[in-house]
């Protein structure tokens, strides 16, 4: 009976784990699917832009085709291998990098060439072996070039991507699953794309009739399932299709490897029923009782593990989309505004550099604010923790933000403090940085910054009577992207990119600080931040003594919670 129990528990173990796997497996080839495919429409989408600033005038000779190709900084970056230009006929007429003697030769035959012809439009062609010295196995983006009415193809534009350049499919053939997993992609006739062995490019991954799902897979089926691999070994094995080119993705990980430690698990449990059916009838009970509570309980914490991992993956995978999006957006902008630059020659440089400009510090700014929140994430960020004067920060963040508040006509007044909290100060300062800048982004005319001692700890406040937050938004206002309202351009640090109060909530957390906020639409936002005891004053837990107007020591403990902090606040003396 016991061992009954310990192999049906086992199976029910294995089947959960068979499918938690085929699930994650799933996940992580559509996620790596769907971002081959982005890449590839980009690069598509970037080469018809090219072809949309090609004219008769640069086609209508070797030389002038040759000088267009060299100046096209944009697309040789993009395109690193080589870019062409040919006729529509499929003659070449140039080439970068340029190689003497080819001018002319007939290319008619590329199926690339005639495609682009027929469609009228973008096409990626088959992988073929390219006729350069180095004989790299390529993929060419073409697109016909049309004349000013767009009625005639002039030209057609070319570029051409080595299959083992990691920007586009290298990193595919490189990318392990497990130890000995891989993943290899193939056309839809079943033709290797990219596989870890290079020798087998461009031949058939199987031949036909040897892998079942594999030859599914050709005829539409998109999943995971249990095949074989290309040495025989039974592996789990997930086909996601291209949209872009109809190739198919494939993630190999193989059986064995997958359920080691069940299988191990396995031994270890048919061990233990072994010796325990040597002993008395008792002992034999207590030890198979203890087994399976103990397979109970593992299953659970698996169980677990798996929800939480696959939370974590949902969350993180959102981040990233998001940021991708964002930056793939700002990218796209300098994009334009090159290929403006392009277009426009000498004209009009006084008006599109300077947004160029702006486009780059905008960018800059943005992959700050994501690099912060991604070391937050994913490094082990240590707070180091020592006693220090809050007015030292308070003196130094008023001199920060004197000119953007002026310049929003903002009236920003710090209240003067002698609290000494010990915890990290340059944590506690890029918190405050964050909240002072949202608060001056959007405050009608005042803002108010005060720390105040407390029974638990310290207390920090910052008011401000701007736009507020509708109780709506509250709850996801520490989400990275969100952004409730639309932001002045005039606002400190530019435009936002929703990502301030995300990096104040994980700073928070590594300091072992709480916030809370409580805002009104139209009435303003007041947050409050607090340290614990750990963090609280040791020398300081009154004000100090008056300044700027004879306020009393302790004047900091004296305003009740919640009270407008406008009246008896003092600037802090400045700083020479």
């Amino acid at each position: 009976m016991t061992f009954l129990i310990a192999t049906v528990q086992l199976w029910l173990f294995r089947n959960n784990l068979e499918q938690t796997l085929y699930r994650e497996q799933s996940t992580f080839t559509t996620s790596v699917a769907e971002n081959l495919d982005q890449q590839l429409v980009t690069l598509k989408n970037a080469l018809l832009l090219s072809a949309l600033a090609v004219t008769e005038a640069d086609v209508a000779s070797s030389d002038a085709a040759q000088r267009y190709l060299d100046t096209n900084a944009g697309l040789n970056a993009i395109f690193e291998r080589s870019v062409f230009l040919f006729s529509p006929e499929g003659r070449l007429i140039a080439e970068r990098p340029f190689l003497p003697g080819r001018r002319g030769q007939d290319f008619s035959w590329r199926e690339y060439n005639k495609d682009a012809v027929r469609t009228r439009g973008p096409v990626i062609s088959r992988p073929f072996v390219t006729t350069k010295d180095d004989h790299n196995v390529v993929i060419m983006f073409a697109t016909p070039v049309f004349s000013k009415d767009g009625k005639k193809i002039i030209a057609i534009n070319t570029g051409s991507f080595g299959l083992s350049n990691p920007k586009l499919l290298g990193n595919i053939a490189k990318t392990a699953i497990g130890k000995t997993g891989f993943m290899y992609l193939v056309t839809a006739d079943g033709k290797l794309v990219m596989h870890p062995n290079r020798s087998r490019l461009l031949t058939r991954a199987f031949a036909p009739g040897e892998n079942e799902l594999f030859e599914k897979s050709l005829l539409g089926f998109e999943g995971t399932g249990m095949s074989i691999d290309d040495k025989g070994r039974r592996s789990l094995s997930t086909f996601k299709r291209i949209r872009s080119t109809d190739w198919i993705i494939v993630s190999v990980y193989p059986e064995a490897e997958a359920f080691q430690s069940f299988n191990q698990l396995a031994r270890n449990l048919a061990m233990v029923l072994v010796l325990a059916t040597l002993a008395v009838c008792a002992l034999v009970w207590i030890l198979t009782r203890g087994l399976v509570d103990k397979i109970q309980a593992q299953n659970k914490v698996l169980e677990q593990l798996r929800v939480e991992s696959q939370h974590q993956l949902r969350i993180k995978t959102e981040f990233f989309n998001e940021a991708s999006h964002d930056f793939r957006q700002r990218l796209h902008g300098m994009q334009l505004f090159v290929t403006a630059l392009i277009q426009n020659n000498a004209r009009d440089f006084h008006i599109i550099l300077p947004k160029v400009k702006s486009a780059i510090g905008d960018l800059q700014r943005y992959l700050g604010n994501f690099l912060e929140i991604t070391k937050l994430e994913t490094i082990s960020v240590r707070p180091c923790v020592q006693q220090f004067s809050l007015q030292d920060v308070f003196q130094r963040l008023e001199l920060q933000f004197e000119d953007a508040a002026e310049n929003r006509r903002v009236d920003l007044k710090f209240r003067y403090t002698a609290l000494e909290p010990a915890t990290d100060e340059k944590l506690l300062y890029r918190i405050l940085e964050n909240l002072i800048s949202n608060a001056i982004k959007f405050s009608r005319s005042k803002v108010r910054v005060a720390a105040r001692r407390r029974a638990a700890g310290v207390e920090l406040l910052v008011l401000d009577n701007g736009i507020g937050i509708p109780e709506s938004a509250q709850h996801r206002i520490f989400a990275a992207f969100y952004q409730v309202h639309e932001q002045p351009a005039e606002a400190p640090g530019g435009t936002g990119y929703g990502l301030g109060l995300s990096i104040v909530k994980r700073l928070l957390d590594l300091i072992g600080a709480d916030i809370k906020m409580s805002s009104q639409v139209d009435k303003g936002t007041t947050v409050r931040l607090y340290l614990p005891d750990a963090a609280g004053s040791s020398s300081g837990d009154t004000a100090g003594p008056a300044r700027e107007g004879g306020a009393p020591a302790g004047s900091e403990t004296a305003a009740p919670r919640g009270s407008s902090l406008s009246a008896g606040t003092r600037t802090p003396p400045r700083r020479s």
